[in-house]
């Protein structure tokens, strides 16, 4: 698992979501997750990253026939979502790995992550 091995390695795993905390939390407890969530409140951080899409008006049709409009769900009251990122930063603040899917169901293998901190973590030790 992910998160076990950061810890290992020395790193601490952040997930980060537009949901608001309430929302985060019952996330967290449901899916029994044991590393820290924040909030990115109004996706400042997403747009920071440049990794934000808008719903097309199909997308926007159905999200708001279920009754859950994604600016409701977010917070942010728009139709914007951060694509998948994994981002791994040093302690220097210094980018080391990223990786943003287009594809909302495509995730960045945990094998990657890894890497990119052992790498980090050699680099560290040379």
């Amino acid at each position: 698992m992910l998160a076990p091995e950061l810890r290992r390695l020395g790193a601490t795993l952040v997930g980060v979501s537009p949901q608001v905390p309430e929302k985060l939390r019952d996330i967290k407890d449901r899916h029994q997750l044991d590393f820290q969530i924040a909030t990115d409140a109004d996706n400042s951080l997403g747009r920071r990253f440049g990794i934000l899409y808008s719903f097309n008006e199909p997308s926007r049709r159905l999200s708001a026939e279920s009754g859950s409009p994604i600016g409701e769900v977010t917070g942010t009251g728009t139709w914007e979502l951060p694509m998948p990122t994994a981002i791994v930063i040093d302690r220097s603040s210094t980018v080391r790995f990223a990786d943003v899917s287009p594809d909302w169901l495509v995730r960045t293998e945990p094998a990657d992550i890894i890497a990119a901190v052992q790498a980090i973590t050699a680099r560290a030790a040379a």
